[in-house]
């Protein structure tokens, strides 16, 4: 689906020559759910679990990390978590 995909620029109401697409995802593409499923939904869980987290408003569950499309946010709460970060992102 993604052999050859290039992209192109307007700028100033003008089309730069079409760029190669190396990586990445398009936005809107509908193999962003499935990939998401099988790559960063799995590394979110493993941080969950390793990461102590941090506790937000009233609530007692702890989040140790927040995830929104490819924006990620790990929370560290001392030094030895980004030892676990690393091991996360080693594994996955």
């Amino acid at each position: 689906m993604y052999e050859n995909a290039t992209a192109s620029i307007q700028i100033n109401g003008k089309l730069t020559g079409p760029i190669p697409i190396q990586c990445a995802i398009r936005h809107g593409c509908p193999l962003s759910m499935l990939l998401y499923a099988l790559c960063q939904h799995p590394l979110l869980r493993m941080l969950e679990n390793k990461l102590p987290g941090i506790q937000t408003g009233h609530r007692a569950r702890r989040t140790a990390v927040v995830a929104y499309a490819d924006d990620v946010t790990i929370f560290a709460t001392s030094p030895t978590d980004f030892k676990k970060i690393n091991e996360a992102i080693h594994i996955y």
